[in-house]
């Protein structure tokens, strides 16, 4: 029954956002009057429903000017359906977020749990130190000083082999490991901030669950520290890391924008900049649709895995 509700609210928060999305937009960039987007809003929800989204003249970032619109940073596109640019687009901003998180987790966790278990020893700090640091730097800076310092074939600083560069985005199944040579730093420079916050959530929340009674008793009985953290102490904790996740997706969607544009990786969001110049509102309302779809749904599954974690939440 959770479940069920939670999902109910998740269809009405999408419907609403995206109802919120064709009313701004409609008054504030194509200046229909109030009451015709209102009354437009339900055949606007249909073709929403239907993965319609109109049609596009194209972008670019400088439409007077050619050069402009060949920089591989514009992600300049011609006239087509926007329904059949975010279809064939969606994959790519799923590819980087979903890997992009589970990196986030991952560090985190580790750097949480190593801070937590032993927290005066010289690992702890490196910890401690490595997300203060994170937490300072943008990652659209990181991101920008690998591409301009170390890419492979253009490095001006030091060329390494086995880099991410700008337009180097392939298909997996057409080449695999060119698409890791492509993807690996941009799943980086997405999980690194939110990797920041997992390491102090995992951190706080085990230090909390490591003075649990039931904890002490499992260390009287000789359990093994490590197995006393892992099996016991970890998915415990776990329940404030997933919600932390899932408040911060938004978060992570404006890495990936940021990210695909730095890249040049052809998700929807590249053309983000094009989209403004041009004052494009089918693809800029398609883009926030998309957002909204995506972070509503991770919320949901964020909400999902703490309740499976933490009978608590349920009730």
């Amino acid at each position: 029954m959770y479940l069920v509700r939670r999902f109910a609210i998740l269809l009405g928060t999408v419907a609403i956002a995206t109802a919120l999305v064709h009313l701004f937009l409609a008054t504030a960039v194509e200046q229909v009057p109030l009451w015709t987007a209102l009354r437009g809003t339900p055949h606007f929800l249909a073709d929403f429903l239907r993965g319609e989204f109109g049609t596009t003249n194209g972008g670019g970032c400088r439409p007077k000017e050619p050069p402009f619109i060949r920089d591989p940073q514009c992600g300049a596109y011609g006239p087509d359906d926007v329904g059949r640019m975010v279809r064939e687009r969606v994959g790519v901003d799923l590819q980087l977020m979903i890997g992009g998180l589970v990196i986030a987790l991952l560090v985190g966790v580790i750097a949480g749990r190593a801070a937590a278990v032993r927290p005066g020893s010289r690992r702890a700090h490196a910890s401690k130190f490595a997300t203060a640091l994170q937490l300072a730097c943008p990652p659209y800076f990181q991101a920008l000083m690998i591409l301009v310092f170390f890419t492979a074939g253009s490095g001006y600083l030091l060329q390494l082999p086995f880099v991410s560069g700008q337009q180097q985005y392939v298909p997996f199944f057409s080449d695999p490991l060119g698409y890791l040579q492509a993807m690996w730093i941009p799943w980086v420079s997405i999980a690194l901030p939110m990797a920041a916050f997992v390491a102090r959530i995992a951190d706080s929340s085990l230090r909390e669950v490591l003075q649990e009674d039931y904890l002490r008793t499992a260390r009287s009985k000789g359990l093994p520290e490590r197995r006393v953290v892992d099996r016991h102490a970890l998915p415990v904790a776990a329940a404030p890391i997933a919600m932390m996740a899932g408040v911060n997706m938004a978060t992570l969607l404006l890495n990936v924008a940021l990210t695909e544009s730095i890249f040049s990786i052809p998700g929807l969001y590249r053309l983000v900049k094009p989209a403004l110049y041009s004052h494009d509102v089918p693809v800029i309302q398609a883009m926030m649709l998309e957002g909204v779809v995506l972070i509503v749904l991770a919320n949901f599954l964020a909400d999902a895995v703490q309740a499976a974690l933490d009978p608590r939440v349920r009730r």
